[in-house]
Formats: C-alpha cells, structure tokens, sequence
C-alpha cells in the first residue's frame, strides 16, 4: 500500500469516469484542497457520521479538465495551444464545448485551456508529432523544448 497505507478522510464531491478508470473526487483533509483516488485501489472503505459543506461554486467538469489523465501539478496555468484543424474533436472531447477556439488560418486554431502543466500534459502533446503546439506561456514553451532535448 502507498504511504504505509495511510488512512484518508476524504469529503466526496464526485465520482467520475475518466481514462477507463472511476475516480473518487473531493476534499482531502490531508492535503486541504480538493483531490483524487482511484477507486479501484481504495480499501478499508468506512463511511463516516460527519457532516461537511461542500466548497460554494466547485465544479467537477472544470477540475477533471484541467488534468491529463488525472495527475496533477502544484497549479494550473492557462496555456494558448495551436492546433491543426483536424483536431478539434480531440480538443472538445478533451476541454469540453464552451474551450475558447479561434481560427488561427486556414489549417489552424488556437485553443485557450486551463491545465495543470505535468509531464503528462506534455506527454499529451507529443503524441500528436506536432500537429498541436504550445503557443503560450513561454514557461510552458521552455519546458517542452527542455523534454524535447532529452530525447535527441
């Protein structure tokens, strides 16, 4: 088990379907602030005689978009993605409808996405062998290139 198998109070939020797994969303009291857990690797489940207020205005579909198949970094950032037009059902599929687009030229849009900038988001990246591109922050421009160096 991880952390020595570590007992977590969690107040649930949400239960959601993502990347072939179910995933546990809601307040961590370990971690003070909203988390996730893999539901098929919780044990010892007990449910508990408390009460708890959800926080005012959380929304799951807004959590579970900024993650790449749920890992997360310390913060989110929003980053400008330019992306070949065939694209575009991967990038609603993924942010959602309302992910603000624009046309960028004929072969191209951007795409404003709040995300929490890990490996994983690269790694997202990468798999389309640069039919989607990092426009902005340079930070996140930066990094990819620094990963991007690792495998030359």
């Amino acid at each position: 088990m991880k952390h020595d198998g570590y007992y977590y109070v969690v107040n649930p939020y949400a239960l959601e379907w993502k990347n072939d797994h179910y995933y546990l969303i809601g307040f961590s009291l370990k971690h003070q602030k909203i988390a996730h857990f893999r539901v098929d690797r919780l044990t010892s489940i007990e449910n508990l005689e408390t009460c708890f207020m959800p926080i005012e205005g959380f929304d799951v579909a807004s959590y579970t978009n900024k993650m790449v198949d749920m890992f997360t970094s310390e913060s989110s950032k929003e980053v400008t993605l330019l992306c070949e037009n065939e694209l575009m059902r991967i990038i609603i599929d993924h942010y959602g409808e309302d992910a603000p687009v624009e046309r960028y030229d004929d072969a191209h849009f951007t795409a404003k996405i709040e995300v929490n900038p890990s490996g994983t988001f690269y790694g997202w990246i990468f798999k389309f062998k640069g039919k989607i591109k990092i426009l902005s922050p340079k930070e996140c421009i930066t990094e990819m290139q620094q990963i991007a160096r690792q495998f030359i």
